[in-house]
C-alpha cells in the first residue's frame, strides 16, 4: 500500500480486462507500465482465460498456412479488390 491507504498494483479486474484488451487507451497504458516491474500482476494477466472470440483467433493463427473459408476468405477477397491487390 502507499501513503494514500491504495495499493500500487491495479485490481485484477483490471488486469483482465487489460489482458482480454477491454480497457480503454490511457488504462492500458498505464497498466502496460506497471506490468513492465510487476512479474506479480504479469501473471495476473498471463493467466487470464481466453474469451471465445480471442481463443478461436489463437486456433486460427496456429494453424500453420491455414486458408480462410467461409466469410472471412470472401471478405478477404472482397477488401483485397478494393485496395486495388489481386487475390490470385
Amino acid at each position: 500500500m502507499d501513503q494514500t491507504g491504495r495499493s500500487p498494483h491495479p485490481d485484477p479486474a483490471s488486469l483482465r480486462r487489460f489482458a482480454l484488451g477491454r480497457l480503454h487507451t490511457e488504462a492500458m497504458r498505464r497498466i502496460e507500465r506497471h506490468l513492465r516491474g510487476c512479474d506479480l500482476c504479469l501473471q495476473v494477466a498471463l493467466d487470464t482465460p481466453d474469451d471465445h472470440l480471442v481463443g478461436l483467433l489463437r486456433r486460427v493463427a496456429s494453424r500453420p498456412n491455414a486458408e480462410p473459408r467461409g466469410p472471412v476468405a470472401a471478405n478477404s477477397v472482397a477488401a483485397s479488390k478494393l485496395c486495388g491487390k489481386d487475390p490470385s
